[in-house]
């Protein structure tokens, strides 16, 4: 357990710039800031379960999830993940597993690749984060400037997100707000995002099925 602590400004040519989880941790008040990581996870690289409340992961630089790179299990609270940039997918978020978001803002962070802000990856398995309350604003990346959803052969990305706004986010080339992508639809992948009372301002854009 943290409570009001700093893992700030740190550097390193593996996963997680400020902090690399395997087991348990739980986070109050805390900040993890610019932080870099040549590897997943500029500021939280999470293979094991993390739970943040009022906390603020913003201004790290990685490879893939700028943020965070969650295969594990994740939940954020009235918590702040902005201004971070990741030169692959999520520059915001990067989430292949479990997660839970309420009142958490993901803002003006950017992608070389996919999901500005966030990136949801089925990858064998399912990913099902639930998001509410949040506010995915300001983004960028080429595909999937607030969120890039994708799912692999066998997998599920099915994604709940409940009064959310989505908007003034950019793209390079398709999905200003949400790219849904299915790439495993012929071999049993499914690629299913719930929007229950949002607000996507922006171009949605499928491609695959099970839209």
């Amino acid at each position: 357990t943290a409570d009001s602590s700093y893992f700030d400004n740190n550097s390193g040519s593996s996963v997680g710039g400020g902090l690399s989880v395997s087991g348990t941790i739980e986070l109050t008040g805390c900040s993890v800031d610019n932080n870099h990581s040549n590897s997943e996870g500029g500021g939280v690289y999470l293979e094991g379960s993390m739970s943040a409340l009022n906390s603020t992961i913003d201004s790290n630089q990685g490879y893939q999830g700028g943020g965070i790179y969650g295969i594990g299990e994740l939940t954020l609270t009235n918590s702040d993940v902005d201004g971070n940039s990741g030169s692959g997918s999520g520059g915001g978020i990067y989430l292949d597993g479990e997660a839970s978001l309420e009142s958490v803002s993901v803002d003006d962070n950017s992608s070389g690749s996919k999901g500005g802000g966030i990136y949801i990856h089925a990858n064998g398995g399912i990913a099902s984060p639930t998001l509410t309350n949040c506010i995915i604003s300001g983004n960028r990346s080429w595909n999937g400037g607030g969120m890039y959803i994708n799912s692999e052969i066998n997998s599920t990305a099915s994604p709940t997100l409940t009064n959310c706004t989505i908007n003034a986010n950019s793209v390079n080339s398709q999905g200003s707000g949400v790219y849904v992508m299915n790439s495993g639809h012929h071999n049993g992948g499914i690629a299913s995002p719930h929007f229950i009372n949002c607000i996507v301002w922006g171009q949605l854009w499928s491609n695959g099925s099970n839209k």
